[in-house]
């Protein structure tokens, strides 16, 4: 007997293992076919379906959100991965479909070269992706007057006498010399020596490779800030600690290393996902530096820390990196042409902002505008460039008394780091770790006339603390700007700030947990947004994600075309699009809506006190509310100016959520079929009165459709016939009229009884007569 229950209990439990087994953790190298590793690159996977399918992915019957179906990451220095996936064969899709779902992933190496994609099934508890994920050999185009990156001379393609790359295995500059293009390091050390070859004119670089003399356009900085989150302190000791054992003598310096940190009452550490008031006990709202080396998990701070925090706290620490960055700016000033400065991989920690400036051979170029300054023309790129390695692989940190004195730049005199007019800035970020400091009032990055692209802004003063005056804002946009694959989170009570005057196109903006808005219209000529995403803030209710308001005379129209509108955990009461004063013209084309986790009472678009002139127009958009939202796919603020315009193709709803003052045009959305049971003829028909009795040859749509009565019985004088639309209007349909005719007779017009937004009832003027089939056709439409 114990022998048969022991094998049933082993059957339980092996049918039991894949309830549990929903994650995979993913590891490996990636690698080229010559078998070069992807050091310091990057990866992204994506949850994908099969061919043409557009639906979501479900886990355990629930939706999954985007931070579980696009996941991303930099690769380390020998080009592995580590990570953690939703197993494929968890994964369901709609309809219930499963094992259907792929893992795609995109990998780029650190060298100036393309990206490499491949699809795979990740199931079981690991998975190694060596072998698995193997790109094509690595080739590096000689493109001239460009420093390129590369990993080895062999993949460098085109190359003549006096072309250099920067060789990311052994940071040197290598340089094709005679005879044959043999390659020379500028430097036996790894560094840029004395007398070594230099950057072409016009390029410097910031990195901690370059040699202290600073040779040929290399400045050196320190490069040395790190990033903990095993830590733990007490506003009793001078001792920090960090599980992880990630210090070494090298942390004590002269000058001394910052540090700063603090924890995140949800998960300990750094997360950009966490609203401002979610941080709790910062060490100081200064900084501290480390002025004693104890073992490889502690040091000594030059004071107590302000708090105490014993979980896995996130800690800042390194040189900063001002003086450097100062003397390369006085260097590239000095150039005879307009300078392209390359920011090393690694994290960079500066107290007051920088390349902030016009160049003088900038603004002495015929292809910029006159003088560099203000609103330039249409010419986007020709300024000063700066570029980092990537998003996660260069970031600058910022302390807690970061020089908010010094951000006076920019257009409207109050934004930190600035982008000269004409300036391009990419492939790099900027992240406080936390906002931990008191009242700013300024934009981290403000930019007129130029691009910014491959931007990640993290932890920038954002919450009910810093909502006085302007607020703060993360990317401050003036007239021309333009920007695309940029994304923050947590960063500015409004996150991408488009001031007024302005006219832009925009790609692939990203915003997540800004207290007040993601996107503020400030009253620009027009703003295109193309597949924009705007996720609602963690912890407020008030929040607009997408907010649109005219200045002074202007008449902004806000385009938005394809993206993604959410509100995330805590939105509750949230106007998603938010529609102000008189003439804020929103056309959203393409935009899926829709709620996370615990929102309730969302709005997927609210208009408070629009003109009659400005419409809200939206085609082929996606609304849902999440189950547990109970707010309106549309609102408008009590006002009989509002106009939404339905122009066809969207998806509101069977029964959509509206709260309507003003007007709705158009309703060429309502196509789902009518079906006899959404027909009911009263007992003067000689029929019962029950919903569909008697009703036959039914096609159609709530707006329009045709069905026939079959008479029965004894009818009675003017009976009526309800439609209860299978598909809501918005509102009231403006006009509905009816027609009624048998086999011979001219048709003859129904009375219209009632109507509403879900369903008509007409009146037929006169007694039916048993056995006769009636054809009724109805029409119901908005202006």
């Amino acid at each position: 007997m114990m022998r048969h229950l022991a094998r049933l209990l082993g059957l339980l439990i092996l049918t039991a293992v894949p309830c549990f087994a929903q994650t995979t953790a993913v590891s490996g190298v990636i690698e080229d076919a010559s078998s070069q590793a992807f050091a310091y690159g990057s990866w992204t996977a994506t949850l994908i379906g099969p061919p043409g399918y557009v639906g979501g992915f479900y886990l355990n019957g629930v939706l999954m959100g985007p931070t579980l179906t696009t996941l991303s990451g930099t690769l380390s220095s020998t080009g592995s991965i580590s990570t953690t996936l939703t197993s494929n064969n968890v994964i369901t899709i709609s309809g219930g479909g499963q094992a259907l779902s792929l893992w795609k992933f995109t990998v780029c190496p650190a060298a100036t070269a393309t990206c490499y994609s491949t699809s795979l099934s990740i199931t079981g508890s690991t998975y190694s992706v060596t072998g698995n994920i193997v790109s094509p050999t690595i080739t590096v185009n000689a493109t001239p007057n460009v420093l390129p990156s590369a990993y080895s001379d062999s993949e460098i393609s085109g190359a003549t006498v006096g072309f250099s790359y920067w060789n990311i295995t052994n940071g040197t500059i290598r340089t094709c010399s005679p005879p044959a293009c043999t390659w020379l390091a500028s430097s036996s050390s790894g560094g840029v020596g004395a007398g070594a070859a230099p950057l072409a004119p016009g390029y410097f670089a910031l990195s901690s490779n370059c040699p202290t003399a600073n040779t040929g356009n290399c400045y050196f900085t320190y490069g040395n800030t790190q990033v903990d989150q095993t830590c733990s302190y007490s506003s009793t000791s001078t001792t920090l600690t960090c599980s992880d054992g990630p210090f070494t003598t090298g942390d004590v310096t002269t000058p001394a290393k910052y540090v700063w940190g603090q924890a995140s009452a949800s998960t300990g550490g750094c997360d950009p996902f966490q609203a401002s008031t979610a941080f709790v006990d910062p060490m100081t709202l200064t900084h501290l530096t480390i002025t004693a080396y104890i073992s490889s998990t502690q040091v000594t701070l030059s004071a107590d820390p302000a708090n105490t925090s014993s979980g896995n706290v996130c800690v800042i620490w390194g040189q900063p990196d001002d003086s450097g960055a100062s003397a390369l700016e006085t260097a590239y000033d000095a150039s005879l042409s307009c300078p392209h400065v390359f920011l090393a991989a690694g994290y960079y920690l500066f107290t007051s902002p920088h390349f902030t400036s016009q160049p003088t051979a900038c603004a002495k170029s015929p292809n910029v505008y006159p003088n560099g300054t203000l609103e330039g023309n249409i010419y986007f790129d020709n300024g000063i460039e700066v570029e980092g390695r990537g998003v996660g692989t260069t970031i600058v940190y910022i302390p807690p008394d970061f020089s908010y004195s010094s951000c006076t730049n920019g257009v409207l005199g109050d934004g930190c780091f600035n982008i000269p007019v004409e300036g391009r800035y990419h492939d790099f970020g900027i992240s406080a770790g936390a906002p931990i400091y008191g009242t700013n009032l300024h934009a981290l990055i403000t930019g007129s006339v130029g691009s910014l692209f491959n931007f990640r802004g993290t932890g920038w003063a954002n919450g009910s603390g810093f909502t006085s005056g302007n607020g703060t804002r993360c990317i401050e946009a003036n007239y021309w700007l333009r920007m695309w694959d940029n994304d923050i989170s947590n960063c500015g009570t409004t996150g991408f700030y488009l001031a007024a005057t302005t006219a832009q196109q925009h790609y692939m903006l990203v915003a997540e947990n800004n207290y007040s808005s993601n996107f503020y219209d400030a009253g620009g000529l027009y703003q295109e947004c193309f597949e924009c995403v705007g996720y609602g803030t963690e912890d407020n209710v008030a929040m607009n994600i997408w907010y649109c308001t005219e200045v002074g005379n202007d008449s902004p129209m806000l385009y938005l075309k394809g993206g993604i509108i959410g509100a995330g955990n805590g939105s509750s009461g949230s106007g998603i699009v938010g529609v102000s004063n008189n003439s804020c013209d929103v056309d959203l084309d393409g935009i899926r809506f829709q709620t996370f986790g615990s929102s309730t009472n969302a709005t997927d678009i609210s208009a408070s006190s629009p003109g009659s002139n400005a419409p809200v127009t939206v085609v082929r958009a996606l609304f849902g509310l999440a189950t547990n939202g109970s707010g309106h796919i549309y609102t408008d603020n009590s006002t009989a100016t509002a106009l939404l315009v339905d122009n066809c193709g969207n998806q509101f709803g069977t029964t959509p959520a509206v709260s309507v003052s003003g007007a709705i045009h158009g309703s060429c959305s309502n196509t789902t079929l009518l079906a006899a049971s959404n027909v009911t003829a009263s007992t003067g028909w000689g029929t019962s009165g029950a919903a569909g009795n008697g009703i036959s040859f039914v096609n159609g749509n709530s707006s329009k459709g045709t069905f026939a009565i079959t008479a029965a019985g004894t009818p009675t004088a003017n009976p009526t016939v309800t439609v209860a639309f299978p598909q809501n209007f918005l509102a009231t349909p403006f006009v509905c009229t009816g027609f009624i005719e048998t086999g011979g007779g001219a048709p003859a017009t129904l009375i219209v009884n009632s109507s509403s937004a879900s369903s008509v009832t007409f009146k037929y003027s006169g007694t039916p007569v048993a056995t006769t089939v009636y054809g009724i056709q109805f029409y119901c439409d908005n202006p």
